[in-house]
């Protein structure tokens, strides 16, 4: 399934007619199920990071793809370290002046070779600086069976920082939430209904998961209420604290699942209240028109069409976040 020759040079062509990994990949695809990991310059996290991927559980069932930055020569050398573990790997220069630009772009570009190039159905994302624990993709594919043909499923958010001991570590909540950049999953019903034309505004001064988030709450995210993820974020993330003792990176580490489960344990939703986010809500159907609505209004088409009906000094706050 590996090559040794799998080094994909990229020259931002979005049409993505001019990528290789169509060459490399169309005879060796297995499933449409994909790992995406984004890296740049965490040269001391990205052997641990892909240590655990290569780790996982059911790992000879998903597609490998790997995105390196160039620009931190030690991080470089680790990409080609590892690159005979990964069905593609994609080596790019850095696009833009600022470093959110260039995560937005990195991200987005991941997704749609995985998705529009590839077919693929479900995409997890993870960051270089993340550790997922081993049995994430027993749970993926158990959520997948189990929520696929859910109307508003919207995909996984693997990390928690809620410590409870009385709650198995099998449970998984239902959260009106956006998506966790650090690792989660995507399903291609999702991926469709994103806003492509605010994805595409790299330079936009947010983060690619904020356009995407008034379109995720319109469903639900499911969440293990033990984490599947640890966060070494603290000294070159966008969103994450800075301080490594911040109570952030101490909750989840106390939160995630350490030890393997057993493949005989069947995973179990048990709804709990996750407080590390306010924002992080129970999903209740009866509020879907809410959340629709919400969508709706944030899209440009409708915030125009309103306009026309409000006096001209009226200040109109559409999409803003609650």
């Amino acid at each position: 399934m590996n090559s040794t020759s799998n080094i994909i040079y990229y020259w931002y062509d979005w049409q993505l007619h001019e990528v290789g990994v169509v060459r490399i990949h169309k005879d060796k695809i297995l499933t449409n199920n994909f790992i995406l990991l984004i890296s740049n310059s965490r040269h001391r996290i990205i052997p641990k990071c892909i240590d655990s991927i290569l780790n996982l559980k059911n790992i000879e069932m998903w597609q490998k793809i790997h995105i390196h930055q160039t620009g931190n020569k030690q991080a470089t050398k680790e990409f080609y370290k590892f690159q005979k573990y990964f069905e593609a790997n994609i080596l790019i220069p850095p696009k833009y002046n600022s470093k959110l630009a260039n995560i937005n772009h990195n991200r987005i570009l991941g997704y749609r070779i995985a998705f529009d190039l590839l077919g693929a159905e479900n995409v997890i994302g993870i960051e270089e600086d993340t550790v997922i624990a081993k049995d994430a993709l027993l749970f993926s594919d158990f959520v997948l069976n189990e929520y696929r043909n859910n109307k508003r499923f919207r995909g996984i958010n693997f990390g928690s920082r809620e410590i409870n001991d009385s709650v198995s570590p099998k449970s998984y909540s239902h959260l009106r939430f956006g998506i966790q950049g650090q690792a989660s999953l995507l399903t291609r019903n999702s991926w469709n209904k994103l806003p492509m034309n605010k994805l595409m505004n790299f330079e936009s001064g947010e983060g690619w998961d904020s356009p995407i988030e008034f379109y995720l709450k319109t469903g639900f995210m499911v969440t293990p209420n033990s984490s599947r993820i640890l966060d070494y974020g603290w000294d070159s993330g966008t969103h994450a604290p800075k301080n490594r003792s911040s109570s952030y990176y101490l909750s989840m580490n106390r939160s995630f699942l350490k030890s393997h489960l057993p493949n005989r344990f069947l995973y179990h939703h048990f709804q709990i209240e996750h407080k590390s986010r306010l924002d992080s809500i129970e999903y209740l159907s009866r509020d879907n028109w809410i959340f629709d609505l919400r969508n709706r209004l944030n899209s440009s088409y409708w915030a125009r069409r309103l306009k026309r009906f409000l006096p001209k000094k009226t200040k109109l706050r559409i999409g803003v976040k609650n």
